[in-house]
């Protein structure tokens, strides 16, 4: 027998933010479907690495709604989408350094990350103002980066974008049944 959304939510395990963002980076990364285990050239290696901050990308504004209330309690009415933003951007970035924790340069290449990761972002919320699909301006901005040949491979990045955004969303789903963020 199905149980209801409020026994689902009694049975999930209470996390952090910190956490969420530690368990979902992990799994993004560590089993990136797209991603293969052989010498590539230099051109797919910058193919691959656009492709994970695009994935991150994703995930950052999939999942800032799991900012938890009471972390927003002493924010401003006016300022409160802000300051989720704000903080969801900050348990992100230190979620990253932990991915990267075994490199000398974890928070250089971390906030590196983050940084190629803002021109998506910024092209995703620009879209949503602008009444248009988040994934159509994310895929231009991939494309000024690493230029598609031709229209044919141009398609095969916005099949690719597609089939990221189904992995992250399954991510998120799953984490989003098993877990509940209750704190930063």
């Amino acid at each position: 027998m199905a149980q209801s959304a409020q026994q689902q939510s009694d049975d999930a395990i209470a996390i952090s933010m910190y956490e969420y963002y530690t368990m979902a980076i992990h799994s993004l990364l560590a089993r990136s479907p797209w991603e293969i285990e052989r010498q590539i050239s230099q051109y797919h290696r910058n193919f691959l690495a656009e492709q994970r901050c695009l994935a991150l990308s994703i995930l950052l504004l999939m999942s800032e709604e799991y900012v938890p209330e009471s972390a927003l309690a002493g924010a401003l009415p006016k300022a409160r989408e802000q300051t989720r933003g704000s903080l969801n951007r900050a348990v992100f970035l230190r979620a990253l350094e932990h991915q990267f924790r075994t490199s000398p340069h974890a928070k250089a290449f971390a906030q590196a990350t983050f940084e190629k990761m803002g021109s998506y972002v910024q092209a995703s919320r620009s879209a949503d103002e602008q009444k248009s699909d988040p994934l159509i301006a994310m895929t231009e901005t991939l494309s000024r980066r690493v230029p598609p040949k031709d229209a044919q491979e141009r398609q095969l990045y916005e099949e690719r974008i597609g089939k990221i955004l189904a992995y992250v969303e399954g991510i998120v789903g799953f984490l989003a049944k098993k877990y509940d963020v209750v704190a930063i």
